[in-house]
C-alpha cells in the first residue's frame, strides 16, 4: 500500500498532467482553429463600453495619452463595427458609444495636457486622434440627424488641421509645444483623407503633395520617416517602431505604401522565441526602451507590436497580421464572459482598446508577406515538458510502500 507522501504525489502528479493538457490544448487551437475577428472586435468593444473613468485616469500612469487612448481607441473600434452594421439600431448603438467616447476626449483635462500650440490648439496629435472619431459620427448615417450634426464640426476640424499642415515650414505641426513627431502629423492628415471620402471636394488638397513635400525629411538611415523633428523640421530622433508602425497603419490613407511598408517589415519586423514582434530599433542597431516603447522584450516593443497587427491590417499583409493577431490570444490571456472579452483580466484596459481598435481596421489590399512566420510549435514545448514531469511525478507517487501491520 502507498502512504500518505503518495497520495499526495499522485494528486500534485495529475494536477500537473491536467494543467499540461490544457496548456498545449489551448495553445494548439489558438494557432489552428478558425475565428470569427468581427466577433472578437464586438465582444471587445462590449467589454470596452463599460470602462469607466477612473480606470482611463488609472491608464494615464501605465502609458503616455493613456486615458486619451482608452477612450479613443475603443471608440474607433465601435466606429467601425457601426460602419459594418446592416441596421440602423445596430449603427445607432454603436454611435452612440462613439458619441460617449467623445464627449470624454474633449473634456477639458485631457486636452490641457498638450499644452498651449497656437498654430494648431491642442496640437496635432490631440486633433489629429480626435478628427479619426469625429468622422464616424459625421459620416455614418444611423437615420437620427447625428451625421448632419457632427459634419460641420468635422469639416472645421479637418480644415484647421490642414490649414496648420500649410503653414508649416516643412510639414508637420507640432504636438506637444515646441515637439514635433511625425506620425501625428499622418494620423490626423489621413483623419481628413477619410473624411473626404463622404465629403468630396472638401479642401482643395491632396495628400501625395504633402507626401512629396516631406519626402526629404525622411531618415536617410531608413529611408523612413523619422521619429522626431525640431522646430526646423531637422532629424532629432531617427525611425522607430513605436511610431513607424503608427505611421504604416494610415500611409495607405495619403499615399502608395507598397514600398514604405516592404521597408517597414525588412527593418522593425522580428522573429523571437519563435514569435513575431515590430522592433523599437531598426534592425542592426540596439536602444533602451521608453514612454513611448515601453519596456523592450528582446529588442521587441510590446505597444509597437499592438499597433503593427493594424499596420499589417492597413496595408494588406494578412499572414502578418493574422500572426500578431493569434500571439495576442496566447499571451493575452483572454477572458470571455456573457458577451463581453477582456485580455490581462481586465486590469489594462489602455492594452484592451490598442487590440480592439487594431483588429477593426479595414483590410487594405492584400500584398505578399515577406515578414518571417511564426514558429509558434515552440511555445507547446513548456507544456510538454510539465507533461513530463507529472508522469515522473505519478510514477514515484503510485511506487508501493510497505504498510505497518498492527
Amino acid at each position: 500500500m502507498s502512504g500518505p507522501g503518495g497520495t499526495s504525489r499522485r494528486v500534485v502528479g495529475i494536477l500537473l498532467a491536467v494543467v499540461a493538457a490544457i496548456g498545449a490544448v489551448s495553445t494548439g487551437v489558438t494557432w489552428l482553429a478558425p475565428y470569427d475577428r468581427g466577433a472578437r472586435v464586438a465582444a471587445q468593444v462590449r467589454h470596452l463600453s463599460g470602462v469607466d473613468a477612473d480606470a482611463a485616469v488609472a491608464m494615464q500612469q501605465a502609458f503616455p495619452e493613456g486615458e486619451l487612448f482608452t477612450y479613443l481607441l475603443a471608440g474607433l473600434a465601435a466606429g467601425e463595427q457601426a460602419r459594418s452594421a446592416t441596421d440602423d439600431a445596430t449603427r445607432r448603438a454603436y454611435l452612440d458609444i462613439v458619441q460617449r467616447r467623445l464627449d470624454a476626449v474633449l473634456a477639458d483635462h485631457v486636452r490641457d495636457r498638450f499644452g498651449t500650440i497656437p498654430d494648431l490648439p491642442g496640437g496635432i496629435f490631440y486633433r489629429g486622434w480626435t478628427l479619426l472619431l469625429e468622422s464616424y459620427l459625421a459620416t455614418v448615417d444611423d437615420g437620427s440627424g447625428r451625421r448632419d450634426r457632427y459634419r460641420s464640426l468635422a469639416n472645421r476640424d479637418a480644415q484647421a488641421i490642414v490649414s496648420a499642415v500649410a503653414d508649416s515650414p516643412h510639414g508637420f505641426v507640432a504636438s506637444y509645444p515646441g515637439q514635433y513627431w511625425p506620425c501625428d502629423t499622418v494620423v490626423a492628415l489621413a483623419a481628413v483623407v477619410r473624411l473626404r471620402g463622404d465629403a468630396s471636394g472638401l479642401f482643395a488638397w491632396d495628400p501625395a503633395i504633402w507626401a512629396a513635400r516631406v519626402a526629404p525629411l525622411r531618415d536617410p538611415a531608413t529611408g523612413l520617416l523619422p521619429h522626431q523633428v525640431d522646430a526646423e523640421g531637422n532629424l532629432v530622433s531617427g525611425s522607430r517602431g513605436s511610431s513607424q508602425s503608427i505611421i504604416q497603419a494610415f500611409w495607405p490613407d495619403l499615399t502608395d505604401s507598397r514600398d514604405d511598408w516592404a521597408r517597414f517589415v525588412d527593418l522593425f519586423v522580428t522573429r523571437e522565441a519563435g514569435l513575431l514582434g515590430v522592433r523599437e530599433h531598426p534592425r542592426g542597431s540596439t536602444g533602451a526602451g521608453d514612454v513611448d516603447s515601453g519596456p523592450l522584450v528582446l529588442g521587441v516593443s510590446v505597444s509597437a507590436s499592438a499597433v503593427g497587427l493594424a499596420a499589417a491590417r492597413a496595408n494588406g499583409d494578412l499572414a502578418l497580421a493574422e500572426a500578431l493577431d493569434r500571439e495576442a490570444e496566447m499571451l493575452g490571456v483572454p477572458w470571455e464572459w456573457n458577451g463581453s472579452r477582456s485580455y490581462a483580466f481586465g486590469l489594462l484596459p489602455v492594452g484592451d482598446a490598442f487590440l480592439a481598435w487594431a483588429r477593426s481596421v479595414p483590410q487594405g489590399s492584400s500584398v505578399a508577406s515577406t515578414a518571417p512566420r511564426p514558429l509558434w510549435p515552440l511555445w507547446l514545448i513548456p507544456w510538454l515538458l510539465l507533461g513530463a514531469v507529472a508522469s515522473i511525478v505519478l510514477r514515484r507517487g503510485s511506487t508501493a510502500r510497505p504498510g505497518s501491520r498492527p
